[in-house]
């Protein structure tokens, strides 16, 4: 290695590469092999040169998804397309399933829900009407089941815009979205449990619905596939399918 960081080879002195990938030193030993087949340097050689690149196969690099070294890398992994094929398949039910439940309760833009603690009346305690304003369908998917689904404001500041003017939540507890632990831990919580006196500050209370025909899902959304490569980024093969 040269003082500016360029790379000479010990056997031609020319630049760019090294002993080992000098074809003027291949050259040189296949000559000296076809002369003298018995030429113990060029023979010897070839053999290191043999036994370096069996080395290199030895250690190939695995797949990170499957962990195998089948000869490809995550990006071709036979496996990961299988799985992801099959995540797709089952948001697309999924997502068709809440789309159901959504349509069937009226729970849409403009429908009406209350949630404690996002603003209360004069009393502290009463949970003022929100009115549903925007849905973030993309966050309903089948690996994360706990997210801020819709987007509302509170009936008195709807035409009201800047921060804090809306406010996040939960979809309602009672729909088929939320995990079935999740259903049960707070929706048959004992009186004065932790989960009895949160649930109402997390999973809001659909009050007034809309007509189911206003509520409609984007295109693309229904065919389950936005988010599933990204939800495979840090997963295993040995974690299975997502969803399946």
């Amino acid at each position: 290695m040269a003082w500016n960081g360029t790379v000479t080879c010990s056997h031609c002195y020319n630049k760019g590469h090294n002993k080992r990938g000098c074809m003027q030193l291949l050259k040189e030993m296949r000559e000296r092999l076809e002369k003298d087949p018995e030429d113990y340097y060029a023979k010897n050689f070839f053999s290191k040169r043999e036994a370096q690149s069996q080395r290199r196969s030895a250690t190939k690099r695995k797949c990170s998804y499957c962990e195998e070294a089948l000869g490809h890398t995550r990006r071709t992994c036979p496996t990961l397309k299988e799985h992801v094929a099959e995540t797709v398949v089952a948001q697309k039910a999924y997502r068709k399933g809440v789309l159901a439940r959504l349509k069937e309760q009226g729970l849409g833009v403009g429908a009406v829900v209350t949630l404690q603690g996002a603003i209360t009346t004069a009393d502290g305690k009463t949970a003022m009407p929100l009115v549903v304003t925007r849905i973030n369908w993309n966050d309903i998917v089948t690996w994360r089941t706990e997210a801020d689904i819709l987007v509302t404001k509170p009936i008195t500041m709807v035409f009201e815009t800047g921060y804090g003017t809306t406010r996040s939540s939960y979809l309602p507890l009672d729909l088929a979205y939320h995990a079935k632990d999740t259903v049960e831990s707070y929706g048959n919580a004992q009186e004065g449990s932790w989960q009895h006196n949160n649930r109402d500050y997390y999973y809001p209370t659909l009050v007034t619905p809309v007509p189911s025909e206003f509520i409609n899902a984007p295109p693309s959304w229904v065919s389950g596939q936005d988010g599933v490569k990204e939800a495979y980024k840090q997963r295993k093969s040995w974690q299975g399918a997502i969803g399946s």
